[in-house]
């Protein structure tokens, strides 16, 4: 999960602090490694939602569409679907054995 350099230091730097024996260690390793991951988390929505907007700007929109990331609850609000649609179906008129390939 840890894909930026300097977290992946402070990580370990937090992971060999804990290995001391002194008792106050133990507790301020997990904190270190808590905020390094905790960081590597932010720094990796950040990347996520920077190509997003980008892709958006110079692929998606000038083709009249539009990407985002969503969970299953918002799906439906978003196509404009009964909640309690499925979330995959198979089209009416289409037999799943005769589509083209991929």
């Amino acid at each position: 999960m840890l894909s930026s350099p300097p977290f992946q230091d402070l990580s370990l730097a937090g992971t060999v602090l804990g290995l001391t024996p002194i008792p106050a260690t133990g507790l301020v390793s997990l904190g270190v490694s808590a905020r390094s991951v905790g960081a590597s988390i932010a720094i990796a929505r950040v990347r996520i939602a920077r190509y997003l907007v980008r892709a958006n700007k110079d692929y998606f929109v000038p083709r009249s569409l539009h990407v985002c990331i969503a969970n299953k609850k918002v799906i439906p609000e978003i196509t404009k679907q009964p909640a309690k649609a499925p979330i995959l179906a198979i089209f009416e008129g289409v037999d799943p054995g005769n589509t083209p390939p991929v």
